[in-house]
């Protein structure tokens, strides 16, 4: 019973931090977005510029 519960625990927390994880992934994605733009823009003449 007690391994039984250890990893019902243990599955909660795999739970909770995928969809930690997942919102922190969208955030980023949302921020991304808003500035991929100019970034895009930025790391094309990088590339360029050091091929």
């Amino acid at each position: 019973m007690a391994c039984n519960s250890k990893g019902l625990h243990f599955s909660l927390f795999y739970l909770l931090f995928n969809i930690l994880t997942f919102l922190a992934v969208e955030k980023l994605g949302w921020h991304l977005k808003s500035l991929r733009e100019p970034t895009a823009r930025n790391l094309n003449g990088y590339l360029h510029f050091n091929s």
